[in-house]
């Protein structure tokens, strides 16, 4: 359930890779611009410590939400922006999502020691205009109630889709033959922006009319932040249903089943996650899936337990690192 809708891929990747969670910061942040100035601890830091080679891939400019230096402040070693690529092979106006899994296959395949590969395509990246592929491979069809404009514009959104399934078959059709074990996750960073103030879902019946969200449900609003999620293992290990879960709780499932030593942290998060695993400004999802605007009073000591130790970890003194994240 992403904490984000049309854009905002990097606070979608704050809580995926460090385990924080945007509900604590002020509405509208960019954690990314405003508050990674120094050494945090997140999963590539850690694995890091383990003895991963880590990697961040993303062919687009590599100031785009400060993540030059964020990365940095992160643990990845290294860093594969658009001008790390030779002659890649572009599908329209951005690098395509085959090129991007080529990449990744490399860099698997270039590396002796373990390595954690964390990889944000840009292929389906708004905008979605009417001829952003030279050819298309798929039709859409719309309700006669949607403005036939807005068919055109999710043909182009449904061809990325396409394409971004076809490249994760070839991904996972490279490692069910390889011998090296890996785990494969992919999941979506937010929904698209398709015409203004949500008109294509608001015509075609997905969520209610009227100005914004203002006529809304909780059930809307989890709709419109819920993307999908598949997680993959080449060496036989049952993948757990987990339900609708919030990106800042991925790690701990991830490293368990890859026999990962886990830190003191992940315990934080487990027991958060337990309690409520969809977390967002805008719907909140307990245990027993029921839905609330505002946090509930039942998971407010849970609550303030992790909100302190992001606290701690993000802009205070980090008295906690060394017990919640010592190996």
């Amino acid at each position: 359930m992403a904490p984000a809708f049309g854009g905002g891929t990097s606070n979608v990747e704050f809580e995926a890779l460090t385990g924080f969670t945007n509900m604590f910061l002020p509405p509208g942040s960019v954690p990314y611009q405003q508050y990674i100035k120094s050494e945090i601890p997140a999963m590539p830091n850690y694995l890091a410590s383990l003895g991963y080679e880590t990697t961040a891939i993303h062919p687009y400019p590599k100031w785009f939400w400060n993540r030059e230096e964020v990365y940095k402040h992160i643990g990845f070693d290294e860093f594969i922006d658009i001008d790390g690529f030779t002659d890649p092979v572009y599908r329209g106006p951005y690098v395509s999502d085959q090129q991007v899994t080529d990449t990744i296959i490399e860099q698997t395949e270039a590396n002796e020691d373990p390595s954690f590969i964390y990889a944000i395509t840009m292929q389906n990246h708004t905008s979605y205009n009417v001829d952003k592929y030279p050819d298309f491979t798929v039709e859409t069809q719309t309700p006669p109630a949607v403005d036939p404009v807005f068919n055109l514009l999710l043909r182009s959104y449904t061809q990325g889709v396409a394409d971004a399934d076809a490249a994760f078959k070839s991904l996972i059709d490279y490692y069910e033959t390889s011998d090296e074990p890996t785990i494969v996750v992919f999941f979506g960073d937010h929904l698209p922006a398709i015409g203004n103030d949500y008109k294509l879902f608001k015509q075609a019946g997905y969520v209610p009319r009227g100005a914004g969200d203002v006529n809304w449900s909780l059930e809307d609003q989890k709709k419109m932040r819920s993307t999908p999620l598949a997680i993959w293992n080449n060496y036989g290990t049952e993948v757990p249903d987990l339900g609708t879960i919030s990106p800042s709780f991925l790690a701990p499932t991830v490293f368990d089943l890859a026999g990962i030593e886990q830190p003191l942290y992940h315990a934080v998060l487990e027991n958060f996650q337990a309690e409520m695993p969809g977390y967002t400004n805008e719907v909140k999802i307990d245990a027993d899936g029921e839905l609330y605007k505002v946090t509930p009073d039942k998971v407010e000591t849970t609550k303030q337990q992790y909100e302190m130790i992001q606290y701690d970890l993000l802009f205070g003194d980090q008295y906690s690192l060394e017990k919640l994240f010592g190996n």
